[in-house]
C-alpha cells in the first residue's frame, strides 16, 4: 500500500520539461528536495544537482553539503556545491540561493531550474503574505512556472502535500537531512508552520490546509489572467444541468488540455488523444538529427506560438500559418507540434517542417519520421 501511495506522488508532478531536457535542481538535503530528485530520476531525468551552504550552521551545514554530494554521486549526477556567508534572514537566504542558481546556469548553460516547494509551502506562503499585507498577486503564492532573469523556475511538487513526501521517502527507505533552523521560531514562516496552522486545524477547520491551497490556486489564476479564472467565474453561476453538459463536452475534448508527449527517437510514439502515430526511421519527413537533438516531444498549439516554415527567411505566427493552410479553426488545437528539448517547433505535423531543421549539404546525421493518422 505504501508503494502505491508513493507512486501516486510521482503521477502528481507537474510543470516538468521533457525527459532528457537539460535541468538544474536545487537540493538542500531535506525531505522535499530529496523526494523531488529521486522522483525526477525515476521518470528518466538526469538533473544537475545544486546545493548552497549559507554558512549559518557550521558543521551541520557542511554535513548537509557532503550528504548532497554523496547522493548525487550515488545517482551518477553532476553536482555544484558552494558555500557563501549569507546574513541571517529569509529574504537574504532566498536572494543568495537565486544568485547561486543563476551562477550555475551561467556556467552550465542550463536555464531550467526545478525547486521542491510543496502544497504546504504554498499554504504557508499565502498566510505569510496575508499577515504582511499583499494584494491578489501576492496572495496568489508561488507560480508553477516563473521566470527570474535568465532562469525558468519550475515547481513540480506544488500539488503534493508534505505528508505524501514523507510517505514517498518511507516507501523507498530514502535518507534525508533535517535542518534544525526549520524549528527556529524567530522566523515568521516557522511560526506559521508550527503554531498558526496547527491552531487553525485544531480550533477552526481540520481541512484548513486544503482550503487555503485551493484559495491560492484560484488567486493565482486570477492574478495571471489565466482563462481558468474566467471559466471558474462562469461555472459558479451555472446550475446542475448546465454543469453536467459542460462536463460531458470536456470529457470529449480531453485532447485540448495542455500536455506534453515524449517522442521516441527509435520506434513508435502513439498519442491517442491526438489521433496520431509517429513512426521514427520510416520514410517521411527528414530532419538534421544533430540540430533536433534529444528530448523531443509533441504538444499542441499555444497562443503566441511562432516558427519558421520551410523555405521562409523569417518566423511566422502559427495562427497565421493555420489560416494560410486553411486549417479549420476547430482542428487547430489538435494539430501535433514536434518540439525540441528547448521548446522550439521543428515540425507542424502533417503540414510543414521548420527551416532550421532541414537536411542540408552539411548534415551529418538524418532523422526521419512518418506520421500516421487514425481516429482519435
Amino acid at each position: 500500500m505504501r508503494r502505491i501511495l508513493a507512486d501516486a506522488l510521482t503521477s502528481k508532478l507537474a510543470n516538468l520539461p521533457p525527459r532528457g531536457a537539460p535541468l538544474l535542481i536545487g537540493v538542500s538535503g531535506g525531505p522535499d528536495s530529496v523526494t523531488l530528485l529521486h522522483a525526477l530520476v525515476e521518470l528518466g531525468h538526469r538533473p544537475h544537482v545544486c546545493h548552497l551552504n549559507h554558512g549559518w550552521r557550521g558543521a551541520a551545514g557542511e554535513a548537509d553539503a557532503e550528504f548532497v554530494r554523496a547522493l548525487a554521486d550515488r545517482l551518477g549526477l553532476p553536482v555544484a556545491l558552494e558555500t557563501r556567508v549569507v546574513p541571517t534572514g529569509e529574504e537574504a537566504a532566498r536572494q543568495a540561493r537565486l544568485d547561486f542558481f543563476q551562477s550555475v546556469a551561467h556556467r552550465t548553460g542550463i536555464t531550467t531550474l526545478a525547486l521542491a516547494h510543496t502544497a504546504d509551502d504554498q499554504v504557508e506562503t499565502l498566510l505569510l503574505r496575508l499577515i504582511r499585507g499583499a494584494g491578489v498577486t501576492g496572495l496568489a503564492g508561488m507560480a508553477g512556472v516563473r521566470t527570474f532573469g535568465t532562469l525558468t523556475i519550475v515547481r513540480p511538487l506544488l500539488a503534493v502535500r508534505r505528508a505524501e513526501v514523507l510517505e514517498y521517502l518511507r516507501a523507498r527507505r530514502l535518507e534525508y537531512r533535517e535542518d534544525a533552523s526549520n524549528a527556529n521560531r524567530e522566523f515568521l514562516r516557522n511560526r506559521i508552520r508550527h503554531e498558526l496552522l496547527p491552531l487553525l486545524e485544531r480550533e477552526y477547520n481540520p481541512a484548513i490546509r486544503e482550503v487555503l491551497w485551493r484559495t491560492a490556486e484560484v488567486l493565482r489564476a486570477q492574478a495571471e489572467a489565466d482563462p481558468v479564472a474566467a471559466q471558474r467565474q462562469v461555472i459558479r453561476q451555472m446550475g446542475f444541468h448546465e454543469i453536467e453538459r459542460l462536463r460531458q463536452v470536456a470529457a470529449k475534448q480531453f485532447w485540448r488540455t495542455d500536455r506534453l508527449w515524449p517522442v521516441a527517437l527509435r520506434g513508435e510514439t502513439t498519442v491517442p488523444e491526438l489521433g496520431i502515430r509517429l513512426v521514427a526511421g520510416e520514410e517521411g519527413e527528414r530532419f538534421d538529427a544533430d540540430r533536433l537533438g534529444e528530448g523531443l516531444f509533441l504538444r499542441t498549439w499555444r497562443a503566441g506560438d511562432r516558427f519558421q516554415p520551410l523555405g521562409m527567411t523569417g518566423e511566422k505566427k502559427l495562427q497565421d500559418f493555420f489560416v494560410d493552410e486553411k486549417v479549420p479553426r476547430h482542428e487547430r488545437h489538435r494539430v501535433p507540434l514536434l518540439c525540441t528539448a528547448t521548446g522550439q517547433i521543428a515540425w507542424v505535423v502533417g503540414y510543414r517542417i521548420a527551416e532550421p531543421f532541414k537536411v542540408t549539404a552539411t548534415t551529418q546525421r538524418v532523422w526521419q519520421a512518418r506520421a500516421i493518422r487514425f481516429p482519435g
